[in-house]
């Protein structure tokens, strides 16, 4: 076994995604050296994925009503973020070359859409920095008195890495990206409690419409409500069901609704902007011999794909039945029958479980080793506040480490 490194000569970083990354940074800046592990052979990729559709950095609500984004785990995440606000956040980004602007809902975008910027600006200046060390190819396989146990490539390959240690080992969705939740077994091997991974953000399985191409088609300005809360964006219709951020904000209700019973409707408002007067009136005169389909098209502007929708919720005959019953459009039961793969979330709720850990995110077990990130048993919706949640987490315990290493 390689010998064990002595503690001033570098942090040990396990995992080169979105928290282990703005550790290392938080650490350069304070003059400390790092060394970051990973068991892929480059960094940032589930970065470099989520930039695919738009990096979203963080978001403008102020902080106690961005913390209720962050569910049971609110008052937590209150402080965390009083200790690093979004506006930091911002500030970190456009020093590493990224540019950003608010868009809908206050998210907090990088301009060149995927993120690209802040990516290859994060990577350049921590290797300019002279104080980083990269090692491809090692996997996170256990504890030891010394520091975190990595495996090699090759499996006879072993190091220690030194302490002090900060684990950002990821959760369970996109395991192609390296986020594939095998260090659960050496956490579980070692005591240590975790809450299943559950999807957090994720589409789900409904029934499918008379006639369905398989396509993907989007459906534009609807309310989306579920558990008493309500949130307006655009979905997607997908070959196996519905996808998109107002699905997701719901996710997380939704799936504990279904472990116990078996199945549940979304109640979506097609028109937010009518009042159900306003369609009741606009749907009061004769329609001739106009088909029912091409009466709601003429006096709603009602598209092919509410149509698709239509019928996914109510099976054949599904504009008839909006005629007799036109209230329905103001709030249209979806059964969703079951979530998505684990492997296709966005994000995960599950991890490692806050008790096992003290107020900066050290293992209780095991002294000068942290977790940092979307391997915490944490979840929260799009729209800014997956970033920022393991942005805050690692900084709270980076502070620690600068303050008693």
């Amino acid at each position: 076994m390689e010998s064990v490194r002595p503690k001033e000569a570098a942090v040990s970083v396990i995992g080169a995604g979105a928290a282990g990354l703005f550790a290392a940074a938080e650490l350069v800046q304070a003059g400390r050296r790092v060394e970051i592990f990973d068991h892929r052979g480059e960094a940032a990729l589930k970065l470099r994925l989520a930039g695919s559709s738009g990096l979203n950095l963080t978001n403008a609500l102020p902080i106690a009503e961005f913390a209720q984004r962050y569910g049971d785990e609110a008052d937590r995440f209150r402080s965390l973020l009083q200790d690093f606000p979004p506006d930091r956040i911002i500030d970190w980004a456009e020093a590493r070359g990224a540019r950003t602007f608010r868009g809908s809902g206050g998210k907090i975008l990088t301009k060149d859409g995927d993120g690209s910027a802040l990516i290859e600006g994060l990577l350049r200046s921590l290797r300019d920095s002279g104080l980083v060390s990269f090692r491809f190819g090692y996997r996170f396989s256990g504890f030891t008195p010394e520091g975190p146990a990595l495996t090699g490539q090759a499996d006879s390959e072993k190091v220690v890495a030194g302490l002090p240690a900060l684990l950002a080992l990821g959760g369970a969705s996109w395991p192609l990206t390296g986020s594939d939740g095998l260090w659960t077994k050496a956490f579980r091997e070692a005591g240590i409690r975790l809450a299943p991974f559950r999807p957090a953000n994720c589409g789900f399985e409904t029934a499918l419409g008379e006639g369905e191409t398989g396509e993907r088609v989007p459906v534009k300005n609807l309310a989306l409500a579920y558990a008493g809360k309500t949130v307006r964006g655009d979905i997607m219709l997908t070959p196996w069901g519905i996808e998109g951020a107002p699905v997701y904000a719901h996710a997380s209700a939704l799936i504990r609704s279904l472990e116990g019973r078996g199945g549940d409707d979304l109640i979506m408002d097609l028109y937010p902007d009518l009042k159900a007067e306003d369609i009741l009136r606009r749907l009061s005169g004769d329609r001739g011999k106009a088909s029912a389909s091409t009466y709601l098209k003429k006096r709603l502007r009602l598209s092919p794909a509410q149509g698709i929708l239509l019928r996914r919720a109510l099976g054949g005959e599904a504009h008839k039945k909006i005629l007799e019953n036109p209230t329905l459009l103001k709030a249209l039961p979806l059964p969703c029958r079951k979530p998505r793969p684990l492997e296709e979330a966005i994000s995960v709720s599950g991890g490692v479980e806050f008790g096992e850990l003290n107020e900066y995110f050290m293992l209780n077990a095991f002294p000068r080793i942290y977790c940092a990130g979307e391997m915490l048993d944490w979840d929260a919706p799009t729209g800014g506040f997956l970033l920022t949640g393991c942005f805050v987490t690692a900084h709270r315990a980076v502070s620690r480490i600068l303050e008693t290493e």
